[in-house]
């Protein structure tokens, strides 16, 4: 477990960042992003197959809500990024992460 924990700890966000960087590098911009949102879904699900018991399920159906009304929102908008767009984007989330991190340390 210990390994685990630490080496999702580590790679959480830039392990995903990073796929998703390799994605876009050798594919378009649409099938990449739908690449990885498999990838995230399958990782996503094993994890709560596994962790199960520790799940609060009551905040499951506020998050639903939550991404449910993103995925609308999306779907008005109708945006199709590019490549240089998803690559941008992924370098902001990097600095935004860093960003509120540092807020978060130093309002401790």
């Amino acid at each position: 477990r210990l390994v685990t924990a630490t080496i999702s700890g580590v790679f959480g966000m830039a392990g995903a960042l990073m796929m998703k960087d390799v994605l876009v590098s050798h594919l378009p911009a649409a099938i990449s992003t739908v690449m990885h949102g498999f990838i995230q879904i399958v990782s996503n699900l094993s994890r709560s197959v596994i962790w199960r018991r520790q799940i609060t399920w009551p905040l499951i159906g506020r998050y639903a809500t939550g991404a449910g009304l993103a995925v609308a929102a999306l779907a008005v908008v109708n945006w199709r990024p590019g490549q240089s767009d998803v690559l941008f984007l992924l370098g902001l989330t990097a600095m935004l992460a860093q960003a509120v991190t540092n807020v978060a340390i130093t309002n401790v």
